[in-house]
């Protein structure tokens, strides 16, 4: 198998070859090249550069799906009238939310992913990489309702809108999924096979149990639906405890939606999950790269995955990645230790697959 037949096997929940890898880089590529991270981002995005520094990394990981471009938080800030700061060799941050006001939320519209801000770019950036790297899945990054609306407005704000100005909030977060449901349609359209949808903010033990099922997962269908129409997987990476007794029963709700694929964040019980809900849909995750990758040497992560493997591969439906996406500064040398030793102990025994 190719890494693009390995990720669609296991994302149907089948038993592949091998355990699928997929890290989600946003921007770590561009360690790899060298890249500033302003001749990549700022201002109109570089499409030749992203896609390069892409399959530089794929090249050295060899992983069996990509993020299809360089990604970071705010792409369509500077477009709405925000302000974002670009570090030489660092990691994109908003400086002034768009929407900071309630005026500017009433006259906001969702950017056009065809024709607006750096979104045209990033498009051919997933086209030339989905050339480029053509034995692995490109899979389009895309952020969840709370977690766009949340840097469009400011989550401190968000917040207080969801308190005491609900139908404000409900605008905004109505308008980040706009946004999103856009941006993924137009990223299947140039290359990408999958649609990874990043909430780290729609997530319970930030926003609460009811905004989660109330604002959030309706939204999120929204969103699957679209995808689904599309003939595309969906990946659902919230983050929050959902392997918590307490909080086991939103992981339900989410999975009676039809989600392909979970992606659980650092604090969950990932062997846990896979018992509960490896039957109803595929379950992505490992370790987590700033503890395993950087605090500790090789022999901790050999042991850790050789630990994690068997239980979470049980059956087939598993995704190796790491806890939480990658970006620049983390250290490669580990990483790629860690995808080594998932390709040596991640092997389904043969007539399995």
């Amino acid at each position: 198998m190719d890494g693009r037949q390995r990720m669609s096997v296991a994302l149907e929940r089948g038993v592949p070859d091998l355990a699928p890898v997929f890290l989600r880089e946003l921007t770590l590529p561009l360690d790899i090249t060298g890249s500033t991270t302003p001749e990549v981002c700022a201002g109109g995005y570089d499409a030749e550069r992203a896609a390069r520094s892409v399959t530089a990394l794929h090249s050295v990981l060899a992983q069996d799906a990509v993020v299809g471009g360089v990604h970071f938080i705010g792409m369509e800030v500077e477009h709405m009238g925000g302000g974002m700061c670009f570090p030489t060799m660092g990691i994109p941050s908003i400086t002034r939310h768009p929407l900071a006001s309630p005026e500017a939320v009433d006259g906001a519209r969702s950017p056009d992913p065809l024709r607006d801000g750096p979104f045209p770019s990033l498009l051919r950036c997933y086209e030339q990489v989905a050339t480029d790297c053509a034995d692995a899945m490109a899979i389009a990054n895309v952020e969840g309702p709370f977690m766009r609306a949340g840097y469009l407005r400011g989550l401190e704000a968000l917040l207080m809108d969801m308190m005491e100005e609900p139908g404000l909030a409900r605008r905004v977060l109505d308008l980040a999924t706009d946004i999103s449901g856009s941006l993924a349609e137009a990223l299947l359209d140039h290359g990408a096979e999958a649609v990874f949808l990043a909430c780290a903010t729609d997530n319970p033990d930030i926003i609460g149990s009811t905004p989660f099922l109330r604002e959030s997962l309706p939204r999120v269908m929204r969103l699957e639906n679209a995808c689904r129409m599309s003939g595309a997987s969906f990946i659902f990476h919230p983050h929050g405890s959902f392997t918590d007794p307490g909080n086991q029963d939103l992981m339900d709700h989410v999975l009676d939606a039809g989600i392909d694929a979970v992606q659980l964040a650092e604090g969950n019980d990932l062997p846990l999950a896979k018992s509960l809900w490896g039957d109803r849909a595929c379950i992505m995750g490992g370790l987590d790269p700033h503890v395993s990758l950087i605090a500790h040497g090789h022999d901790r992560i050999s042991n850790d995955i050789e630990a994690l493997l068997p239980p979470c591969m049980a059956g087939g439906g598993y995704v190796y990645m790491c806890s939480g996406s990658l970006h620049r500064g983390l250290p490669l040398e580990p990483l790629s230790h860690m995808v080594k030793e998932v390709r040596r102990l991640g092997r389904y025994p043969k007539g399995k697959a």
